[in-house]
């Protein structure tokens, strides 16, 4: 059985106890539950406790969940590591379950969303807001982490009038609000009983105040005209500027990745004129050159450089590295040698 702390009286069937609606921790652990209960029992804990779902395992072994979950007035929020799986809340789920919304943070490991048949991609430290009267599915395709809160709807429409008009909108790892709401509330761990009234007010005025930061930050960014397309090829360059060393990657992995197909990644580029393989070409070349050009990293071969920027062929990289620079490695490094006054080098 999962352990519940503060919960007071328990509700629910034989097999699973549930405590009462005004809950203030709830731990579910999925190696207390036999394997094959597991996914009932995980589907019906997230359903009743925080956001009506169905889930499906992306792998044959039995799911595995370490999660907390918190109910304060308006407000219900939780944070966990979960292994591969998809939860999905179809337009059926949505209409039975629509009330207030959802602010999702990946903490973890890449998460793929759709939300009203639009993609989306959370990279690591990434946000997104959401109505829950959308349908929408998160895709986490290997073992990772986010955290979660599902806000008043009505509460939340009286401090941020124009919420409703921000659903969808990514609020990316950069922003300051975001990382203070994420820190906030992972802090909020089974270490903290919250067991007196005042101190329950005060964080959840606490988490308001932190998401309106957060939506005045996502305002300012769709105030700056970002398009979905935009976003989304924001989030692919930021994929492959965070894999160049893995010298297999192709528009098929980085589509994966992204929950997109191959075609529209490409699509993505074309809009810019170039092509994904030309993009990814461009980005370690000039990976390349900014080592070359860091005195601090001299010691460094240029062979090892090419390899670690994701060049398999040391000839196709001096060839392609000629032609984009105009002069060799070799020669890029000396000519930064020799501006700075320093020794020829090998």
């Amino acid at each position: 059985m999962s352990f519940y702390k503060d919960t007071g009286r328990f509700l629910g069937d034989d097999r699973l106890a549930f405590p009462q609606p005004d809950f203030r921790l709830l731990r579910f652990w999925s190696e207390d539950h036999e394997p094959h209960l597991r996914l009932p029992d995980w589907t019906e804990v997230l359903s009743r406790m925080l956001l009506k779902v169905d889930v499906e395992p992306l792998t044959p072994t039995p799911i595995q969940v370490d999660a907390s979950l918190r109910l304060l007035p308006g407000v219900r929020f939780g944070s966990g590591q979960l292994s591969a799986m998809l939860i999905q809340r179809t337009r059926a789920i949505a209409a039975a379950d629509r009330e207030g919304f959802l602010l999702i943070i990946n903490t973890e490991g890449p998460l793929a969303m759709r939300v009203a048949g639009r993609e989306i991609a959370l990279e690591e430290g990434d946000g997104c807001f959401l109505r829950c009267s959308d349908e929408m599915s998160f895709i986490r395709r290997t073992t990772g982490r986010h955290a979660c809160a599902r806000v008043d709807g009505a509460r939340l429409r009286a401090l941020v009038p124009d919420a409703d008009e921000l659903s969808g909108l990514v609020i990316h790892r950069g922003d300051e609000s975001l990382r203070m709401l994420t820190t906030y509330l992972r802090g909020l761990d089974d270490s903290q009983g919250l067991t007196g009234a005042d101190l329950r007010t005060m964080v959840v005025s606490h988490i308001f105040n932190l998401l309106v930061l957060v939506l005045h930050s996502a305002r300012e960014a769709m105030a700056g005209g970002l398009s979905p397309a935009e976003i989304r090829r924001r989030a692919i360059k930021r994929y492959v500027a965070d894999n160049l060393a893995d010298q297999e990657l192709s528009v098929a992995q980085v589509a994966g990745a992204n929950a997109l197909s191959a075609r529209q990644v490409q699509r993505l580029f074309e809009a810019e004129d170039t092509t994904f393989s030309e993009f990814l070409l461009v980005k370690r070349l000039e990976n390349v050159h900014a080592v070359l050009t860091d005195m601090r990293q001299a010691h460094l071969s240029i062979s090892t450089i090419a390899l670690a920027a994701g060049f398999g062929d040391v000839s196709y990289f001096n060839r392609t590295f000629r032609d984009y620079y105009g002069a060799s490695p070799t020669a890029i490094r000396q000519a930064t040698a020799d501006r700075r006054n320093l020794p020829p080098m090998a």
